[in-house]
C-alpha cells in the first residue's frame, strides 16, 4: 500500500514514506531505507526459498540480517510493557484484531520474549541492563497502567482502542505520506524509562543500576511525536511516562505552553519544512543521476552521498562496528 503513495522518484530509491525526524539522524534513515532494508528484504527471501541468488547462499544472507540488526535491552523493555499494557487494557475484540490471542496469552508470550532475549553484544553493558529490566518488569508494568488509566480519564476515553499504523496522505507541502504509530486511540502515547547501568566499574567489579529518571519536561523529539498526532485528529495528545516508581503525564494541564495548540501547529509546520527540504535534497539527486544515466547502484550510492552524516549521531552508536564501517565507506570516509 505505502508503494502505491510514493511518487515514482520515492519509489525507485525505496524511501517511500517520512517518519518523526527527531527519532534519529537524517543521514541514518537515508541509508537505512535506500540501502539497508532493501538488502535485508532480499536475503530473507533467499532464506525463505522465494528466490535463489547463485552468488549469495542462505548462510550468507544470515550474516548480513545479523550484521543489521540493532536492539537493546531498553528497546525490548519497551515492547514488552506495550504488550503486557495492551494485554490488561484493551477489550478482547481489539486484542484479537491485533494480536489474534486473548489477554493471558498476549502477557505471556511478552513475558517469554523478554526473558529469553539475548543481549546484544554491540550494546554496552546490555546484559546488565537485561536483568535490571526483568527485575523492574512488573513495577513498571503497573505505573504504566496506572498512567494509562490516568491519562484515559483526564481525555474523557472510555474504551481504548490499540496501536494504530497511520499514513498520512496529501499532507500540503510534501509529496510522500507521513507515517506513525499511536499506542493508544490515537491519542495517546507511551514511553517507559528503563533502569540504568553506570558507566563507572566499582571497586568490587560491579556496577551501579539506577532507576529510570522520569524527564521533567518533554523533549522535542517526542513533541514531534505528538504533534502529528494533532495534525491527524485535531485531538489533545496526551504521552505518559512510566518507570518502576512513578509515572508522568504530559497533557495540556502538565505541559500548558508546549502542548497548546500553537505549539503543536508550529511543532508540525517545522517538521513539514524539514521534510519538504529532505525531499528536495533526494529529488535532486535522482534526477541528476537519471539525467547521466546512472546504474541503479550508482543511482543509490548518489542518494546517500547527498545527504551530509553526522556519525556521532546517538542514531550510530551501538550497532555493529562492520555496518559502520560500510556506512562510512559508502560515503567515502576511510574505515575506522
Amino acid at each position: 500500500m505505502v508503494k502505491n503513495l510514493a511518487p515514482d522518484w520515492a519509489r525507485t530509491i525505496n524511501y517511500l514514506h517520512h517518519s518523526n525526524p527527531g527519532t534519529r539522524h537524517f543521514s541514518r534513515a537515508v541509508f537505512d531505507k535506500c540501502y539497508v532494508r532493501p538488502r535485508v528484504d532480499y536475503a530473507w527471501k533467499i532464506i525463505k526459498g522465494e528466490i535463489e541468488d547463485g552468488e549469495i547462499n542462505k548462510e550468507q544472507a544470515g550474516r548480513i540480517i545479523k550484521m543489521y540488526k540493532y536492539d537493546s535491552a531498553p528497546m525490548i523493555m519497551g515492547r514488552t510493557v506495550q504488550k503486557i499494557v495492551d494485554a490488561r487494557l484493551l477489550d478482547p475484540d481489539e486484542l484479537e484484531k491485533t494480536y489474534k490471542q486473548t489477554n493471558i496469552e498476549v502477557e505471556k508470550d511478552a513475558r517469554q520474549e523478554l526473558i529469553n532475549y539475548t543481549p546484544f553484544e554491540h550494546a554496552p553493558n546490555d546484559d546488565l541492563k537485561h536483568k535490571a529490566c526483568l527485575d523492574a518488569l512488573d513495577d513498571t508494568v503497573e505505573q504504566a497502567v496506572n498512567g494509562i488509566l490516568e491519562a484515559m480519564k483526564r481525555l474523557g476515553i472510555n474504551r481504548l482502542r490499540g496501536e494504530t499504523n497511520i499514513f498520512m496522505e496529501d499532507v500540503p507541502g510534501i509529496a510522500l505520506p507521513y507515517n506513525f504509530k499511536p499506542d493508544f486511540s490515537d491519542q495517546i502515547e507511551l514511553k517507559i524509562k528503563c533502569p540504568s547501568v553506570s558507566s563507572y566499574i566499582k571497586k568490587d567489579g560491579t556496577r551501579t543500576i539506577g532507576k529510570g529518571k522520569l524527564p521533567s519536561i518533554l523533549t522535542p523529539s517526542w513533541l514531534n511525536q505528538v504533534s502529528a498526532y494533532y495534525a491527524h485528529n485535531k485531538r489533545r495528545p496526551s504521552l505518559v511516562v512510566a518507570n518502576e516508581d512513578e509515572y508522568r503525564i504530559f497533557d495540556e494541564h502538565e505541559e500548558e505552553f508546549l502542548l497548546s495548540e500553537p505549539s503543536l501547529v508550529n511543532a508540525w509546520e517545522n517538521i513539514l519544512a524539514m521534510l519538504k527540504a529532505h525531499e528536495h535534497n533526494l529529488k535532486a539527486s535522482y534526477d541528476y543521476a537519471m539525467a547521466n544515466d546512472y546504474s541503479k547502484e550508482d543511482l543509490i550510492l548518489s542518494v546517500i552521498r547527498s545527504v551530509v552524516p553526522d556519525f556521532s549521531d546517538w542514531s550510530w552508536k551501538n550497532i555493529n562496528p562492520d555496518f559502520l564501517e560500510e556506512a562510512r565507506i559508502m560515503w567515502g570516509f576511510n574505515a575506522n
